[in-house]
């Protein structure tokens, strides 16, 4: 069965009386069904934890969605610039060698405070409840060796729930060089907590992990995270890597960039029909199964957007409205769009019931679909 996934089994020793089997000095298969040494038994609640997933760019400044999954909240003083880096190829630090973490930096005239942090939340506050054990780990490294991160978990249980619990872990004082941390809590009580009920296809109660971050120093200082993982049970075990792909998708459960002209325009985003001279009404569809709600951003501006019917032009427009034709049920991928009248980037009015095809005609058309916690 090993051999069968891969696991090469040239040098399996026995320990213990059998309690213990060890494979190529890595792997150990313990009594009670554990594992260790292979990600086998690890399960990392956070999604996007190593950074390699960045839809929404590599640069923000402010409050904003980051890293895909990763908010960065800038309460204090002065503006937070986020951005991504790129680990060195012989970096040492890290021992899954990840190629990107996210750096925080403030002005020189300002500090970081503790309400200045960055967090996840993770989907189904149930399953951090009941007092079971959960381990949260974390690369990280600062400017200045006095800065230190504060970590908060809150158990959000949904808009009609109970009060949000929430609870602070002691300060981590970080280096200037790349070290891991970690810290093991205890989850909350759900007894007598009420919970909403949420819809068919997404909860609305949530765990938050939230890194708050403090400086003393009013020089211009930066701290980076990197493989940030949160286990069940009180032992930080190796960082878990994902594949891309499964990663991927993970993360278009919440955000999807369904049409970006900065990667090359006439790229089809829809089908429809002209229902009058200066109508049309169309549909496109998401990429992958997207939680609820939804909210849908779409740029706008000069001839943004192109109708075609094969290969003739039949008109340019600045702006889409659209109408989410189910904005819970995420397995109806449809998305209604609409575009209504003429304006200056428009061509002549259209035969009605003529197909086109919605396209991208700008570098700078942009349409998104979110559903973050």
């Amino acid at each position: 069965i090993l051999a069968e996934n891969g696991i090469q089994t040239d040098s399996i020793s026995e320990r213990n009386n059998g309690s213990k089997i060890t494979i190529n000095s890595d792997i150990e298969l313990a009594a009670g069904n554990s594992a260790t040494g292979f990600g086998g038994g690890v399960t990392n609640e956070f999604i996007n934890g190593s950074f390699n997933i960045w839809q929404r760019g590599t640069s923000f400044s402010g409050s904003v969605f980051t890293s895909d999954r990763w908010y960065v909240n800038n309460g204090g003083t002065g503006t937070i610039t986020t951005t991504r880096q790129t680990h060195g190829v012989a970096e040492t630090g890290i021992p899954s060698m990840p190629k990107y973490y996210l750096q925080m930096a403030k002005t020189s005239s300002n500090r970081f405070s503790n309400s200045d942090y960055l967090l996840q939340r993770i989907e189904n506050v149930r399953k951090f409840g009941n007092s079971g054990k959960w381990t949260v780990s974390f690369y990280a490294k600062a400017s200045e060796s006095n800065m230190q991160v504060t970590p908060t978990i809150a158990y959000d249980f949904g808009s009609s729930g109970s009060t949000t619990v929430t609870s602070s872990e002691s300060a981590i004082t970080m280096t200037t060089s790349w070290a891991r941390y970690n810290f093991t809590f205890t989850g909350t009580s759900l007894s007598g907590k009420t919970i909403s009920s949420g819809s068919s296809n997404y909860d609305n109660d949530y765990l938050e992990v939230r890194f708050g971050i403090t400086s003393s120093s009013g020089t211009a200082n930066t701290i980076s995270f990197s493989d940030i993982q949160i286990e069940s049970g009180e032992t930080a075990n190796k960082f878990m890597v994902e594949s891309a792909g499964v990663e991927f998708k993970k993360c278009q459960r919440y955000y999807q960039v369904l049409i970006d002209g900065s990667k090359g325009v006439r790229v089809p985003l829809g089908i429809g029909m002209y229902t009058s001279a200066t109508i049309i009404d169309g549909m496109m569809e998401v990429k992958e199964d997207v939680r609820g709600p939804r909210t849908i951003s779409t740029s706008s501006g000069g001839g943004h957007y192109q109708s075609t019917a094969g290969a003739i032009i039949q008109d340019n427009f600045s702006d889409l409205s659209v109408n989410l034709i189910d904005t819970n049920n995420f397995n109806n991928r449809g998305i209604g769009i609409f575009h209504n009248g003429q304006n200056s980037n428009d061509l002549a009015s259209q035969n009605v019931s003529t197909s086109v095809t919605i396209t991208a005609n700008s570098a700078s058309t942009l349409v998104t679909v979110e559903a973050e916690l």
